[in-house]
């Protein structure tokens, strides 16, 4: 792994958004990205195998699904969480859009009452939809907050910085951060010290790990977060069985195992 060394700008039809060394960034005038997981192609591999080996020898055979949340992944993620099956996606969005002003009343009132600003962090942000209805009802509360999506995909974060501007502009100050969860975490509690955090992990997404796999993260996200901060994290109380069936052909037919393909060099 190696930090993006040198600064660009991407822009597009008047978005503009800058990528930083991995250092503190506190000019939010335009929205910024900073990369921490840039991987090397070859230590990629290397460190694929070795999980891939250890998970098929284990009494319970598993694979993080870190590696396949890649750019092709997150898009087809996406369009799974639009499908009628997946009920999580609108499940949570109800929620967050009949609630959203207690929820963020809850989140940020101990801050607010230390006179701190707030720290809006999205993990597995993804494209982000339902966290802008958090966005909205914290602009609505009069919240001073900076809002950081982290995500291993470079190209989620750079559609999601694209979807906070169009629908917010300037009034949300965003950086993005391109990173696994725990490490993306750490950077802003370590550059960001002077807000509260409020950590986001929406989507039941901590429904993707093993048992022991989600409390070694539920522990690392404890470690990585300050006396006093928050999480907020969804959980699918139903486990109703999605349908597999439709589930496997579109992640088959879209590429959805192109990172493991390539790996092994297997024909596209």
């Amino acid at each position: 792994m190696s930090s993006q060394e040198s600064v660009t700008m991407v822009e597009t039809a008047g978005f503009h958004a800058v990528y930083e060394k991995a250092n503190g960034f506190d000019d939010f005038r335009k929205p910024a990205i900073t990369v921490l997981r840039e991987e090397d192609a070859e230590l990629a591999q290397a460190e694929f195998l070795s999980d891939l080996q250890l998970g098929l020898n284990s009494k319970s055979k598993h694979l993080s699904s870190l590696y396949f949340y890649d750019d092709l992944g997150s898009q087809l993620f996406s369009r799974i969480t639009e499908l009628d099956e997946y009920y999580p996606t609108n499940c949570e969005a109800d929620i967050l859009e009949s609630s959203s002003n207690e929820i963020v009343r809850d989140l940020v009132d101990g801050a607010i009452k230390e006179g701190k600003q707030i720290n809006l962090i999205e993990l597995g942000a993804g494209d982000g939809r339902k966290t802008c209805v958090l966005l909205e009802a914290l602009l609505a509360n009069d919240v001073k907050f900076k809002f950081f999506p982290v995500d291993i995909s470079r190209e989620a974060v750079e559609m999601l910085l694209h979807r906070v501007h169009r629908r917010f502009g300037d009034r949300v100050r965003v950086h993005g951060v391109v990173a696994d969860n725990l490490q993306g975490l750490s950077w802003i509690r370590e550059n960001y010290a002077a807000g509260s955090n409020v950590a986001l992990f929406l989507g039941s997404s901590i429904g993707n790990f093993p048992t022991e796999a989600a409390r070694s993260f539920l522990a690392g996200v404890q470690k990585s977060l300050n006396r006093g901060d928050k999480l907020l994290i969804g959980f699918d109380l139903l486990k109703v069985c999605l349908n597999p069936i439709r589930l496997t052909f579109i992640a088959l037919t879209s590429g959805r195992l192109r990172p493991s393909n390539s790996v092994f060099r297997i024909p596209k």
